[in-house]
């Protein structure tokens, strides 16, 4: 935990002019030694720095069923595949949440699917393959994209999917490769 506050004071000295209202809001709470005022100006320099930073894609996991929410999963047992489909699943971080009438927050995420052999040659590639939007009541710092994908009939070898994630709403991108077999 002490590490964490180092880290933002190190943000608070050091903060780029975008978010100089957040870090003089959190540079009060610090000298207030109030820790719900900190927490707070904890969290809303963390908004304000993911609307900045780019589109984090992570975790890529290849399941041989849907994950039950962020982080809950069971990983193909060393990525290999006896179903006729896998779930292709990644963390995202960064998006954005917009504001909708009457309280709701919105996100909206594409995915596209590129599929690659042991060589990395493209061997297959579905633009806005998967659409990820949902709205809710509360904001979602982190997300997570499940994505089924019909394997049956690829030949046996060592492949790569690779998913390339798109925040609708600013154009950022990130992306990540999955690993996954077929015996």
């Amino acid at each position: 935990m002490l590490v964490h506050w180092i880290l933002v004071a190190a943000a608070v000295v050091s903060a780029p002019p975008p978010l100089a209202k957040e870090t003089e809001v959190l540079t009060k709470a610090l000298s207030g030694h109030d820790p719900a005022a900190i927490a707070a100006a904890v969290r809303e320099l963390d908004r304000a720095a993911a609307a900045l930073a780019p589109l984090e894609v992570f975790d890529g996991q290849a399941l041989s069923s849907p994950a039950e929410g962020l982080g809950i999963y069971d990983p193909l047992p060393n990525g290999i595949t006896r179903n006729e489909e896998i779930y292709l699943y990644a963390q995202v971080q960064n998006h954005t949440v917009r504001p909708l009438p009457g309280g709701w927050l919105e996100l909206h995420l594409v995915s596209d699917l590129i599929i690659l052999d042991a060589n990395g040659a493209e061997l297959a590639r579905d633009m806005a393959f998967s659409e990820s939007r949902f709205s809710a009541r509360a904001i979602h710092r982190d997300t997570f994209v499940n994505i089924a994908l019909r394997v049956k009939g690829l030949p046996s070898g060592n492949y790569r999917a690779r998913l390339v994630v798109r925040d609708l709403p600013t154009g950022r991108v990130g992306q990540v490769e999955i690993p996954f077999i077929m015996p």
